[in-house]
């Protein structure tokens, strides 16, 4: 039904989540305020398989992580 994606300490004011597919593609960004605690991202029309989430800040990496989506 989606992902759940929670931060437990915000060092940075604003970051920006990046989800990219296997092939590099970027196919989600949303920019996160410093008073998120938590998003919700529709990963329904998503196919099967392996994705890449980063956490940037000012164009720096800062976190990354894999995402698996199965039906």
């Amino acid at each position: 039904n989606g992902v759940k994606v929670q931060t437990i300490y915000h060092q940075w004011d604003k970051t920006t989540l990046q989800i990219y597919n296997l092939q590099g593609h970027l196919i989600f960004e949303k920019e996160i305020d410093y008073s998120q605690k938590e998003i919700k991202i529709d990963c329904y029309p998503w196919k099967n398989g392996m994705y890449l989430a980063r956490l940037m800040y000012n164009s720096s990496k800062v976190g990354e992580s894999k995402i698996m989506i199965l039906e």
